[in-house]
């Protein structure tokens, strides 16, 4: 058995040229290899070019095709957001002019029931000003009437102490009453 093993290696040897390194590497062999090469590489290629590459292709088409529609889809949202964005400020405009006028309506109902309540308040007042004067004229001449026979002795007493003759009771009585109507 220990001669077959040596035969082997000797019929490589010789098969090799003599060399005992890599036959990748041996130039009689270069041939064959490129003839090789190039056959494997076409059924590589051919291989790539109609199973992998189209299915690479579509992925990036769809891929292309949804970025597309993405941004789109983008665009129009921009678009419908400015939409509302200028359908909400007019309806804020238009709620502050109805609020200003709401406020300016309100303004004016006040200040016109602020204007009548205080025309009822100065008639009140003054109707209270008439009756409480007339009330003191009243009061002012039933005093002075009920005070009218203490004044007529005191002012009898007095006369008939500066002069000391006792006056007469009715022109003590004219005096005093001419005096009191002013």
């Amino acid at each position: 058995m220990a001669d077959k093993a040596t035969t082997t290696a000797e019929t490589q040897t010789a098969h090799h040229g003599g060399s005992s390194g890599m036959p990748q590497l041996d130039p009689s062999s270069f041939a064959s290899q490129i003839f090789w090469l190039v056959i494997t590489f076409a059924v590589l290629y051919g291989f790539l070019v109609r199973h992998i590459l189209p299915r690479i292709q579509s992925v990036i088409d769809d891929r292309q095709a949804k970025i597309s529609a993405d941004l789109a889809a983008a665009e129009k949202a921009k678009e419908e957001a400015a939409s509302a964005k200028d359908v909400f400020e007019k309806e804020i405009s238009t709620a502050r002019s109805k609020a200003f006028l709401l406020i300016q309506d309100a303004q004016s109902e006040i200040d016109a029931m602020f204007v009548k309540s205080n025309h009822k308040l100065e008639q009140k007042l003054a109707k209270e000003l008439l009756d409480a004067e007339a009330a003191m004229s009243a009061q002012t001449q039933k005093t002075a009437r009920d005070m009218q026979p203490v004044i007529e002795d005191v002012s009898t007493m007095i006369v008939e102490m500066l002069t000391r003759k006792k006056p007469t009771s009715g022109s003590v009585s004219k005096a005093v009453t001419q005096a009191m109507k002013g």
